[in-house]
């Protein structure tokens, strides 16, 4: 893929497909136990044995980052930080 449109997308040389990424605010969150000896994450059905990942998200229009990390915990996982 290769800068387009002033660097908004992304195109295939060979197709000429262009792509959008997303730039929309994100969060990325690491919760733990108090005494930081134990992580909350998380992991899809259909992942191998032992892959593992951190909590993230989209923030939604007029969401504070904050804000984001509480909805996308509570959203992904049930616990509420």
């Amino acid at each position: 893929l290769h800068p387009t449109r002033s660097g908004a997308a992304r195109a295939c040389r060979s197709c000429k497909q262009q792509f959008y990424p997303r730039i929309d605010p994100s969060i990325i969150a690491l919760v733990t136990a108090r005494a930081g000896e134990f992580a909350l994450l998380g992991r899809k059905a259909v992942w191998p044995a032992g892959r593992y990942s951190l909590l993230a998200g989209f923030a939604e229009m007029g969401e504070g980052l904050e804000e984001t990390v509480l909805r996308e915990v509570r959203g992904e996982s049930g616990v509420a930080v």
